[in-house]
């Protein structure tokens, strides 16, 4: 199946954004090697990028950083491969249009319900919407996290609370403060 991501241009980028435009630069060579029913959807996405908070745009970035490195992660490049196995809209075969995503995400809809193709492409989505989540969880467990919570004598607090951190921590109830 032919891809038509591979012709994407820096040219195509022109209308978006100036943060979008850059990032999609910089990532050309990621970009250009994602399927295009992928992609797509991506584009649309990253043409809010300036729009974004900073969360969002990290989260963005960490996207664009992991897809990148898709070939160290197997698992991975199989979810993306489901995508790569849908039918070609015929919007890509157009050149520039991922200069205005959306509306190739349109047609590419259209498309693939013409085609019996959008349980397919529901699949292949949630499959890297689970595998994004698990990427995250592995990277949010090597960072360590230091939490602490004073709690007054007499303030009411439910027991039930902290019930969920008291088997990462440790729980010191009879702390005695000096006055300096």
């Amino acid at each position: 199946m032919i891809s038509s991501s591979a012709s994407l241009q820096s040219s195509d980028f022109a209308q978006y954004p100036p943060q979008a435009r850059d990032l999609a630069q910089r990532y050309l060579p990621t970009l250009t090697s994602l399927p295009v029913a992928f992609l797509a959807v991506f584009l649309r996405e990253l043409m809010g990028y300036d729009w974004q908070f900073p969360v969002e745009r990290a989260e963005t970035e960490a996207q664009l950083h992991t897809l990148r490195k898709r070939s160290e992660r197997p698992d991975l490049q199989q979810t993306l491969a489901r995508f790569e196995a849908l039918p070609i809209a015929p919007c890509f075969q157009r050149i520039g249009w991922a200069a205005q995503p959306s509306r190739a995400v349109e047609e590419m809809t259209a498309f693939l319900w013409s085609a019996e193709a959008m349980d397919a492409f529901h699949v292949a989505g949630a499959a890297y919407g689970d595998q994004l989540a698990q990427i995250r969880m592995q990277q949010e467990k090597v960072r360590d996290r230091l939490s602490i919570v004073i709690v007054g004598r007499d303030a009411p607090v439910e027991q039930d609370l902290f019930r969920h951190l008291r088997p990462h921590g440790t729980c010191f109830e009879n702390v005695r403060v000096r006055a300096a």
